[in-house]
């Protein structure tokens, strides 16, 4: 396992589909942990969107909404991650696997 952080993902939609709402940042894996960054200049905290984001872009969810956000920085585990296709295909061309669940 890599306990280096990584930038894996700069400009993608983090999902939370239980609460319908989503949000623009970058993710970083640490661990086993993911962590999107998302929090604005303006407020410091996450402008969260209600709906569903683009299926054209590349999308991560929480399962069940399993995540900690505070101040626009979203920590889940690895284990409750889901890809949309389009973020697994970038992520596996750039050797970065995705956990399966």
């Amino acid at each position: 396992m890599n306990n280096l952080p990584d930038c894996i993902l700069t400009g993608c939609y983090f999902n939370s589909p239980l609460e319908s709402k989503f949000v623009r940042g970058d993710l970083h894996k640490l661990g086993d942990c993911y962590i999107v960054t998302a929090n604005t200049v303006a407020t410091n905290n996450a402008d969260w969107i209600y709906g569903h984001p683009p299926a054209s872009d590349m999308v991560v969810s929480a399962i069940q909404s399993a995540y900690f956000e505070r101040r626009g920085v979203i920590v889940f585990t690895t284990k409750v991650a889901e890809f949309n296709k389009r973020a697994e295909e970038y992520l596996t061309k750039w050797r970065f696997p995705t956990p399966t669940v």
